[in-house]
C-alpha cells in the first residue's frame, strides 16, 4: 500500500516525470532542415551555372579548326595562382562566361566571395585554369576540355543533390518518429505516477518500453547513416562527412542524434519513475 504520508522532496521526484514531452524538446532537426533545404538550392543553382557556363564555351568559335587528339598537351604548366598578370590575359570570353554564370548565383558573394581564378582553380584544377588565364587563342580541344570540366563539376552537384535528397527524407522521418513518441509520451505520463493504481503504472512502463525502443531503433539507424555517411564534396571530389560538412555551422553536428537522445534521456527518466513508484507498491 501507498502510505498516506509521503516525503515532500519525495512525493517532487516522483512528479517529475509526469512533465510533458512537447516537440519543443526537438529543437536541432527543424534548424538543420533549414541548413539542408538552403544548401539544397545553392547547390542546384551552381549547377545550372555550370551548365548554363558548358553551353557559353560550347558555343564559342575556336580561332583553330584544328583538332589536337591529345587536348591535355596544350595545357601549359601551373601559374601562380595570385599572379598579376595571370588575371590580365588569357580567355577573356571564357572568363566573361565563368562571371556571368558562376560567379552571378544569388548566394557566391556570401558562401565564397572568391576571386575568378581561385575559384576556378577549385573547380577546375590548376593546370586547366592556367590555359584558361593565359592562352591567348581557344583552340577546339581547349574548347572540348573546358566543356568536359564543365559537365563532371555539373554533374558533382547532382550527386550531392542526390545526398541532400536523402538527407532531407531522414530529417523528416526523424522528425515524424520523434513527435508521435513526444504526443505518446504527454498521453502516457499525462496522470501523475502516484495517481496511478499498479496496473495502471504496469500499462504506462509497457508504454514507455514501446517509445524507448522505437527511439532506440532511430539512434541506431542515424549511427549507421553517420557510419556510412561519408560522400564526395560537391567542389573537388574530396570525400567528406556529409553531416559534418552540412551542419559546421551549427552547434550540433549530427542534429538526429541530439534530438534522439533528449527524447531518449525523457522516457528513460520516465520509466525510471515509474519503477520506483511500483518498488513503493509492491
Amino acid at each position: 500500500m501507498l502510505s498516506s504520508i509521503q516525503p515532500p522532496e519525495l512525493l517532487h521526484s516522483r512528479q517529475i516525470g509526469t512533465v510533458g514531452l512537447s516537440s519543443s524538446v526537438i529543437t536541432w532537426i527543424p534548424s538543420a532542415r533549414e541548413m539542408v533545404e538552403t544548401e539544397h538550392e545553392r547547390i542546384l543553382a551552381e549547377r545550372d551555372a555550370f551548365k548554363q557556363f558548358r553551353e557559353r564555351v560550347a558555343g564559342l568559335d575556336p580561332s583553330s579548326t584544328v583538332s589536337n587528339p591529345h587536348p591535355s598537351q596544350e595545357l601549359p604548366p601551373s601559374i601562380d595562382q595570385h599572379s598579376s598578370s595571370s588575371t590580365a590575359e588569357g580567355l577573356d570570353d571564357i572568363q566573361q562566361a565563368y562571371r556571368d554564370t558562376v560567379m552571378n548565383t544569388p548566394h557566391y558573394d556570401e558562401e565564397y566571395g572568391e576571386p575568378l581564378i581561385q575559384d576556378m582553380t577549385i573547380e577546375f584544377g590548376e593546370d586547366l585554369t592556367t590555359a584558361i588565364m593565359t592562352n591567348s587563342e581557344l583552340t577546339p580541344s581547349l574548347q572540348q576540355v573546358v566543356v568536359q570540366a564543365a559537365t563532371a563539376t555539373s554533374a558533382r552537384r547532382t550527386a550531392f543533390s542526390n545526398r541532400l535528397d536523402e538527407e532531407e527524407a531522414a530529417l523528416e522521418d526523424a522528425y515524424q518518429t520523434l513527435t508521435t513518441i513526444g504526443e505518446q509520451y504527454e498521453q502516457i505520463t499525462d496522470q501523475p505516477c502516484h495517481q496511478q493504481s499498479v496496473d495502471d503504472l504496469w500499462e504506462t512502463h509497457q508504454q514507455l518500453t514501446k517509445c524507448l525502443s522505437t527511439c532506440e531503433q532511430l539512434v541506431e539507424e542515424r549511427q549507421t547513416q553517420r557510419t556510412d555517411g561519408h560522400t564526395a564534396e560537391p567542389h573537388t571530389d574530396e570525400v567528406v562527412d556529409l553531416q559534418e560538412y552540412l551542419y559546421r555551422p551549427s552547434d550540433v553536428t549530427y542534429p538526429i542524434l541530439a534530438d534522439g537522445t533528449t527524447v531518449l534521456e525523457r522516457c528513460l527518466t520516465a520509466r525510471r519513475r515509474v519503477e520506483e513508484e511500483l518498488a513503493l507498491r509492491l
